[in-house]
């Protein structure tokens, strides 16, 4: 970990968006305190190379090496990310889900001491929490004995069936509202918003919409989504603190 490195105090709703894409991957978002952060992964040639397209990937910028072995330093000298909260590690996945899986599967638990365990007899909670999102194989993950992740589900499992190792829901937030963030936010949208939001929660689940912008950030806040996903790390630390930091409105779902 380099030595110029802080860790801000944890927001507990501050979802840093295409982390690997900033000019100090990792860093700079817990500087700013922010526990939620994404890294988007392709499995090339064996490897779990990040970037947000496949024109992006470079041999170098492996997952390991921007997140895996920074954090496992980290934790290793401080004992923690965060002594009250895990910082929660969301893996996008871009490229086919078995594989892909089965390749995040192996390198969290070459980092087991560190993570989230989740296993068919409990939960060991660790510094940091992984969970996959994108491609995912919700049936491969059911079959685990012992999981080093979660799964980020869709709106449609609320319907379709949640399956017990699915703990948040996210959706994009154009698909389901037409409000573009300027002006009002139209009354029935509005409470379409809350009403979904409540519903997620009453499974125990976390809620998340991406591609929202900064004027929506105080409605997403009000209707009690749970990780609100910024690129500006700091406007959204400096909103987050003047509403009382970011508490969330619903516990972490278990299994």
């Amino acid at each position: 970990m380099p030595d110029a490195v802080q860790i801000g105090s944890p927001l507990r709703r501050a979802f840093a968006h295409n982390d690997y894409a900033r000019e100090r991957p990792l860093y700079d978002a817990l500087e700013h305190g922010f526990t939620a952060i994404e890294v988007d992964v392709f499995l090339e040639e064996g490897q779990l190379l990040v970037g947000h397209g496949t024109r992006d990937l470079l041999p170098h910028r492996t997952f390991e090496s921007l997140y895996l072995d920074p954090l496992a330093e980290l934790v290793e000298s401080r004992g923690h990310v965060w002594d009250d909260w895990p910082l929660t590690l969301l893996i996008d996945v871009k490229s086919e889900a078995r594989s892909s899986y089965v390749a995040i599967h192996d390198a969290l638990a070459r980092r087991d001491d560190m993570l989230t365990q989740h296993r068919h007899d409990g939960r060991l909670t660790g510094p940091v929490t992984a969970v996959v999102s994108g491609h995912t194989d919700a049936g491969l993950m059911a079959r685990q004995q012992v999981r080093y992740a979660t799964r980020d589900g869709r709106p449609g499992d609320l319907v379709d069936g949640l399956s017990a190792v699915t703990t948040t829901i996210s959706a994009k937030f154009g698909k389901l509202f037409d409000w573009d963030g300027r002006g009002r936010m139209p009354t029935d949208q509005r409470e379409g918003l809350r009403r979904l939001v409540g519903e997620i929660h009453r499974t125990g689940r976390g809620a998340r919409f991406w591609g929202t912008t900064q004027d929506m950030w105080p409605e997403l806040l009000t209707a009690g989504v749970d990780q609100i996903i910024a690129d500006d790390l700091p406007a959204l630390r400096e909103l987050l603190i003047s509403r009382g930091g970011g508490t969330p409105t619903t516990g972490r779902a278990t299994e």
